[in-house]
């Protein structure tokens, strides 16, 4: 009895196994057949990866002279995880204004865009609009996808009209954005900030 029982799972051990190899020979069949989309560049262009300008001696004193008060209140205050952290965002304002920005490029593609090394389907893009920020022209992309949210690629103004004839197929276009209140609460910060130290 028990030689029996091994014969069958045998013999349908040897049917599944006859059976998955004629499936992979239909995939592969069907893989050779299947059309190949070739990627096809419709624009490019290269820009620097964010805004800069270089600031004054002036907004370096007063960037230096906001995080000392803030420090010496924080000191009297005991609390010196937060001076650490003040310590931390002032050093980081100084790299970011001492190091200039480098050029990154950027393509437009039948399947995507590609951004430096990063690549993103037109399907994990959801609409596109313009801003200015300063002298900068700003392609913003908000994604579908969970990280990063939003691209915001830098472009030179005569591009603008371009760049949206070609993305007005594959995706569409906002005139006036909608920003969400986290957006319009950076905005408030940011030019909070730039107002006190004069930049």
């Amino acid at each position: 009895m028990p030689a029996k029982l091994a014969i069958k799972k045998e013999k349908k051990l040897e049917d599944l196994k006859n059976e998955l190899f004629r499936l992979q020979e239909k995939l592969s069949t069907f893989e050779d057949t299947a059309p190949r989309i070739q990627i096809k560049e419709l624009y490019s262009w290269t820009a620097p990866s964010r805004t800069y300008r270089k600031k004054s001696k002036r907004w370096a004193l007063n960037m230096l002279l906001t995080i000392l008060i803030i420090l010496v209140i924080l000191l009297f205050l005991r609390q010196f995880i937060l001076m650490a952290v003040v310590l931390s965002l002032g050093f980081l304002a100084y790299v970011i204004d001492a190091i200039p920005p480098e050029e990154v490029g950027h393509r437009l593609t039948n399947q995507g865009i590609i951004s430096g090394d990063r690549s993103f389907l037109w399907e994990e893009l959801y609409d596109f609009w313009f801003i200015r920020k300063n002298e900068f022209e700003i392609l913003v992309i908000d994604t579908v996808v969970s990280y990063p949210r939003r691209l915001m690629l830098l472009i030179r103004p005569n591009q603008q009209e371009e760049i949206k004839n070609i993305m007005l197929g594959y995706l569409p276009f906002r005139e006036k954005p909608h920003l969400s209140w986290i957006d319009q609460a950076g905005e408030s910060l940011a030019a909070q900030f730039h107002h006190l130290v004069g930049s």
